[in-house]
């Protein structure tokens, strides 16, 4: 089971995958930061004549120029005007309602731990009603490192990069000896950087090397 989080086997089962996500409640922002782990997933959001651009880059801007882009706030409240204004929520401190009384929107932190974590889920019709008003589609992303106490060479993992697309996704996948990072204690460490058509059109199901 270790070995499979070290090299993140459900999180590239997800970005590979064409499927969209059965939950009601999305996960657009979530972070979670350990002595292990440091993570960050999200939506991010990218006009529709972009998409073949962004298939070929792995990397994502989660802070765009354009507002409209913007479905987070980290100050009072936690969604973005224009979508609180479309979809009519209304502010109910951790969560939000829309106009018929219900859930909407919410938002989890954990901060009295040593696993610090931060959680905001928006509900998938608020979020294909908002991409559809302006003309974006929704990328799921993530950029996380993940460390280990064992050696490298302890694993069964080549060392070194790898990156893979195809025509919903694209994502790096990279292992290797845990020199830096301020971690003292550990000695590898893997990461995984990518993003996937979060409701992508049918595709194909083979990837291919990028």
């Amino acid at each position: 089971m270790k070995d499979d989080w070290l090299s993140f086997v459900k999180e590239i089962e997800f970005l590979r995958s064409s499927d969209s996500p059965p939950e009601q409640m999305i996960s657009i922002y979530r972070t979670r930061n350990s002595y292990v782990e440091d993570l960050f997933e999200g939506i991010v959001l990218e006009p529709r004549r972009q998409v073949a651009r962004e298939l070929r880059d792995s990397g994502f801007s989660f802070v765009p120029n354009d507002t409209r882009r913007r479905l987070i706030k980290h100050r009072g409240h936690f969604l973005a005007g224009r979508l609180r204004r479309l979809a009519q929520l209304t502010y109910q401190g951790d969560w939000y309602t829309d106009s018929a009384g219900n859930v909407a929107a919410t938002q989890k932190k954990i901060t009295d731990s040593l696993e610090l974590e931060s959680e905001i889920k928006l509900r998938s019709d608020i979020l294909t009603a908002y991409c559809g008003q302006y003309g974006f589609v929704a990328f799921w992303v993530i950029d996380s490192y993940r460390f280990s106490e064992r050696l490298p060479k302890e694993y069964d993992f080549p060392i070194g990069r790898s990156d893979l697309g195809g025509p919903s996704f694209c994502y790096f996948y990279q292992f290797g000896a845990c020199d830096q990072y301020g971690r003292s204690r550990m000695h590898s460490f893997s990461l995984l950087c990518g993003k996937r058509l979060l409701f992508p059109p049918i595709v194909g199901r083979h990837a291919t090397r990028i």
